[in-house]
């Protein structure tokens, strides 16, 4: 339980701080300061808080269709790479599910060379 409010609130403030860039008025177009690439290797206490973060930010219209993302999730649960795998898989499934088509595009799963056995890097660009 402390360990896991460690986490959240390291996840609070990272958002907090997203939550910071402003929407900028130009005459009557509201131009949102959307990011072209999202990369996140933040180590929070549960994976799909990690997906969490990057969907709300598309909430937000920091992110937004066509921005190529990479996340690495990091595994807390387990210890054979069958069940990172399972979880990664897990998000990967949320992710592809969301909405009418899914959330993304072209995702990739990859274990890269200098990811940590609990470690898989996911890439792909939101829709």
């Amino acid at each position: 339980l402390f360990r896991s409010s460690i986490y959240d609130k390291r996840l609070n403030y990272a958002m907090d701080e997203i939550l910071q860039l402003e929407v900028v008025e130009e005459g009557n177009n509201r131009k949102s300061p959307m990011v072209d690439i999202w990369v996140s290797d933040m180590c929070l206490y549960q994976m799909s808080q990690q997906v969490d973060l990057m969907l709300q930010a598309r909430e937000v219209g920091i992110v937004g269709e066509g921005t190529f993302f990479v996340l690495t999730l990091k595994c807390t649960i387990g210890h054979s790479r069958k069940t990172f795998d399972e979880q990664v898989a897990t998000q990967c499934d949320r992710l592809l599910s969301l909405g009418s088509g899914g959330a993304v595009r072209d995702l990739q799963t990859i274990h890269l060379f200098s990811n940590r056995g609990g470690e898989r890097t996911i890439l792909g660009y939101l829709t």
